[in-house]
C-alpha cells in the first residue's frame, strides 16, 4: 500500500509518498517550490537516495540561491540577461537574484508554497497534485497564471506533469523546467553518462548568455565516463513527440538512473547539465527553452488568454542488469 506522510524540514512543508511494502519513498517540497527533494529506493538491501536534496532548513537558507536544488523553474528557466526583456513592445525589469552575473535566474516560483489539490493512494501507486497561482506579484512579470504539478510514484519510478494556464487577459511568455540533482553516493567522476544530443547551445562565456548559435556536440552520444569534465551547458534535444532519455550509470552499484523528458511542440526540448564544484551530484534539468529565451524568443512559449499547456518528465531507476558497453 502507498501512503502519504506530511512533515517539515524546519519551516518548510514536505510530503512523502511512501511504499509501505518496501519503505521506498519520494519526498516533495510542497512548501518550497514543489520539487523532488529526496527519492530513496531499496538498493542492495538498504535505502539509497538518488536525489541530492536539502538536508536542513539552514542549508536551504544558506545555499538555495546558488544551488536551486530540485527547483521548479517558472515562468522561465536559467538566465535572463540583466533581468530585462521586452514582450509585445513593453519593457520589463525583473529582480536580479543572481548578482554575481547581474542576471535573473530560474524563475519566480522556486521558493513558493504549493497547496495540495488532489491525492490518490492505492496498492500499486501514489498520485498527488499540487497547485500555485501566480498573480503578477513582481512588476517585472505582471501576468497571472496557474500551475499544477502532478506526481505519480510507482515501483522504482516517479513521473511529473506540469499544467500551466494563462489567467491573464493578454498573451504571456512562458518557459518551464526543473532543477533536480542526481546522486548514487559515488563521486560523479566515477559515473558514466549517456545524453545523446548532438547540439549544444553556444554561449558568450563572459556572461553565460547564448549567442544564438548551436554547435555540434559528440560527447556522451554513447555511455562515457564523466571523469573530471566540468559541465554547465544547455543541449537541444528537440524531436517530434517522443521521449528523450539521459542515463547515469554507477558501475560500482550496477545502478542506472534514467531521466526522461517529453519533447516536441511546447515540451521539454532542452536538457541543461551542471556539475557543482563538490562533484558529488549532477543536475539533469529538463527545460522548455534555452537560457535568455525571453529575449531571443528561441522556443519561447506564448500562451493566449485561458490557454493551457502540459509538459512531462520523470525518473526511472534500474538495478542489477547492466553490462558496461551494452546498455
Amino acid at each position: 500500500m502507498y501512503i502519504l506522510k506530511k512533515s517539515n524540514i524546519g519551516d518548510y512543508k514536505t510530503i512523502k509518498l511512501v511504499n509501505e511494502n518496501t519503505n521506498e519513498f519520494v519526498e516533495i517540497m510542497s512548501g518550497f517550490g514543489a520539487g523532488i527533494n529526496d527519492f530513496q529506493l531499496n538498493i542492495n538491501n538498504k535505502l539509497l537516495s538518488v536525489i541530492d536534496g536539502y538536508k536542513s532548513s539552514q542549508e536551504i537558507k544558506d545555499c538555495h540561491l546558488t544551488t536551486f536544488k530540485s527547483s521548479k523553474l517558472s515562468p522561465y528557466s536559467n538566465r535572463i540577461k540583466n533581468g530585462q526583456f521586452t514582450f509585445n513592445n513593453v519593457f520589463y525589469q525583473l529582480d536580479i537574484n543572481f548578482p554575481s552575473e547581474n542576471h535573473s535566474i530560474h524563475g519566480l516560483l522556486h521558493d513558493k508554497d504549493f497547496e495540495i489539490l488532489d491525492t490518490k493512494l492505492t496498492e500499486n501507486e501514489a498520485i498527488i497534485e499540487l497547485f500555485n497561482t501566480y498573480c503578477g506579484e513582481q512588476s517585472g512579470y505582471p501576468f497571472n497564471y496557474s500551475i499544477n504539478v502532478r506526481y505519480l510514484f510507482k515501483d522504482m519510478s516517479v513521473s511529473c506533469e506540469t499544467i500551466i494556464q494563462n489567467l491573464s487577459d493578454t498573451p504571456i511568455p512562458i518557459g518551464d523546467g526543473w532543477h533536480p540533482y542526481f546522486t548514487t553516493g559515488t563521486p560523479v567522476d566515477e559515473l558514466y553518462l549517456r545524453m545523446p544530443s548532438k547540439q549544444v547551445v553556444d554561449i558568450d562565456k563572459n556572461n553565460m548568455i547564448p549567442n544564438g548559435e548551436f554547435l555540434p556536440f559528440s560527447e556522451f552520444i554513447k555511455m562515457e565516463k564523466i571523469s573530471d569534465r566540468f559541465i554547465d551547458s544547455s543541449f537541444s534535444v528537440k524531436s517530434a513527440n517522443v521521449l528523450f532519455r539521459t542515463s547515469l550509470f554507477d558501475p560500482s552499484k550496477n545502478l542506472m538512473i534514467k531521466v526522461w523528458n517529453e519533447t516536441g511542440f511546447r515540451k521539454y526540448n532542452y536538457i541543461h547539465l551542471y556539475i557543482p564544484p563538490h562533484r558529488k551530484s549532477i543536475a539533469i534539468e529538463p527545460t522548455s527553452s534555452p537560457p535568455n529565451s525571453f529575449n531571443s524568443e528561441t522556443d519561447l512559449i506564448v500562451l493566449r488568454p485561458k490557454e493551457k499547456i502540459s509538459l512531462s518528465w520523470g525518473v526511472e531507476v534500474e538495478k542489477d542488469k547492466f553490462i558496461m558497453g551494452i546498455n
